[in-house]
């Protein structure tokens, strides 16, 4: 290691690694190449790289963390609304008028109210539609639809036999000698 730094890189006081990574990133914003921020700082083109790399999957990391947090705290939120909901859409409710309970007019048995019930039922819906969304169970799956290679060669060949078997219809042949044999598989 010789007076100027070290692998030949001018002497600059030691940078933390956080900092460094930190100023890695923002000249890097700048538009600055690797080896432009290498000499910028002090450090080599490989360094710069992987400062870079270093600080963006910290970030990554730190945003999953973020997210998956918010998440977990819904979910409680969401969780807890769905034991009150419960809990309402199996208790019995009566019905009330003018502060008095309501009983049946000729037997009188109190009269049950399903609004509650009703209104419970809606919102745990709800709440469970809420629920699927936070989770991604409702979101749409993706599907390969492309064709293959072999896909495309069966369909020439088809066209291949179906051109002659036409041309041998307009020219009045027809049998065996004139319809091609199909491939195995098909």
């Amino acid at each position: 290691m010789g007076s100027n730094g070290t692998r030949g890189h001018p002497f600059t006081a030691s940078i933390e690694p956080i900092e460094r990574r930190t100023k890695v990133v923002q000249l890097r914003s700048d538009h600055l190449t690797y080896e432009q921020i290498g000499k910028a700082l002090g450090i080599g083109k490989c360094t710069a790289k992987r400062d870079y790399d270093a600080a963006m999957a910290a970030a990554r990391e730190r945003s999953i963390e973020t997210t998956q947090a918010h998440i977990a705290n819904e979910l409680a939120i969401l969780s807890a609304v769905r034991v009150r909901l419960l809990r309402i859409l199996n208790a019995e409710h009566v019905t009330v008028s003018d502060g008095h309970v309501v009983r049946h007019p000729e037997t009188g048995v109190i009269l049950p109210d399903n609004g509650p019930t009703i209104a419970a039922a809606r919102e745990l819906r709800a709440n469970s539609e809420s629920i699927r969304k936070l989770l991604g169970l409702d979101a749409p799956t993706q599907i390969d639809a492309r064709f293959t290679d072999a896909t495309d060669a069966a369909i020439e060949q088809l066209a291949a036999e179906l051109e002659i078997l036409a041309a041998s219809r307009e020219s009045g042949t027809s049998g065996p000698a004139a319809t091609p044999a199909l491939p195995a598989g098909h």
